[in-house]
């Protein structure tokens, strides 16, 4: 019994010590991790360093970013709190949770949290460029153009900048300016967003080739883009394709059945294509959706008569 006794005390000695440097390796691993873009990896090294007794501001901090990689915005925006219950934060720091906010649709916080970084070092692009974004999200696309070009100013090459831009310039019915910017945006880096916007903006400039490739662009990195099936069907009736553009809409509705708009403008195809019975189909499921032009249409088209017929 003595013996065994002995053991054990030595066994929880041992793991003591062990406990001890393997909160310090976790966190090495949990940095090291982050580093790679291992996030899952690194989320449980700085669960495990935090399980161990670790729980200065940093690390919370850290854990934060991990969970916004991994787009847990709640989580993140819990060890953003964290670590400025822990100590006053840098412009980072309200950086990073303005994001947390900003994704979680907070805009009045993510405002605070914008302003607070601004405040403590003026000079970051990327705090203009996402408080712009909560403005263009608040409808306030003048103000979003004011900071989008602050940050511009302060980093010519900072791509969100130039994307909230062009979408605050397309809400303006600036959409030259709109396509310049996202143009901008596109040659730093090629995504689904950027094409699908430009695309919207070169249809209202009646550039229905220049939209219609666009679209296709955006389908080809996201092919479950509904939007851009919607703006590509829309773009190719400006054309006068209305086969594919019929084509481009059904693919639409098949992904979204709850959305209207490709109802209605799949009935104004199918109307220009001669249709008139698809039409009145498509118009009347779009009008039960609430869409209202759609009710208009029907009326134009006078689908009750035609029906009777």
């Amino acid at each position: 019994m003595k013996r065994i006794s002995c053991a054990l005390i030595l066994f929880f000695l041992c793991s003591a010590g062990a406990s001890q440097i393997s909160a310090a390796d976790h966190l090495k691993m949990a940095d090291t991790n982050c580093l790679q873009k291992k996030y899952g990896k690194a989320l449980e090294n700085y669960n495990t360093a935090i399980n161990l007794g670790i729980s200065d501001a940093e690390t919370y901090f850290k854990r934060g970013l991990v969970q916004f990689y991994l787009k847990n915005d709640k989580k993140a925006l819990e060890d953003y709190n964290r670590s400025l219950e822990i100590q006053e934060g840098t412009y980072e720091v309200y950086y990073r949770r303005g994001l947390a906010n900003y994704y979680l649709k907070d805009y009045k916080a993510a405002l605070e949290d914008f302003n607070k970084s601004i405040s403590l070092k003026s000079e970051y692009a990327n705090s203009y460029a996402f408080r712009g974004a909560v403005f263009l999200a608040l409808e306030k696309n003048q103000e979003c153009v004011n900071d989008e070009t602050t940050a511009l100013w302060y980093d010519a090459q900072n791509i969100f900048a130039y994307y909230y831009r062009g979408r605050a310039y397309y809400n303006l019915k600036d959409n030259l300016a709109a396509i310049a910017d996202l143009s901008s945006a596109l040659g730093i880096k090629q995504s689904p967003d950027y094409y699908y916007h430009r695309a919207l903006a070169k249809h209202e400039v009646k550039d229905f080739k220049g939209a219609i490739k666009d679209a296709g662009q955006a389908i080809q990195m996201k092919p479950d883009f509904y939007s851009a099936y919607l703006q590509r069907g829309i773009s190719r009736t400006g054309e006068g394709d209305n086969e594919n553009a019929i084509k481009d809409l059904s693919r639409a509705i098949a992904l979204r059945p709850d959305q209207a708009s490709a109802l209605h403008y799949r009935g104004l195809a199918k109307k220009s294509k001669g249709d008139i019975s698809g039409a009145c189909e498509d118009l009347r499921k779009a009008r039960e959706l609430g869409f209202l032009k759609s009710g208009e249409e029907l009326e134009r088209i006078n689908c009750i008569s035609n029906a009777a017929k």
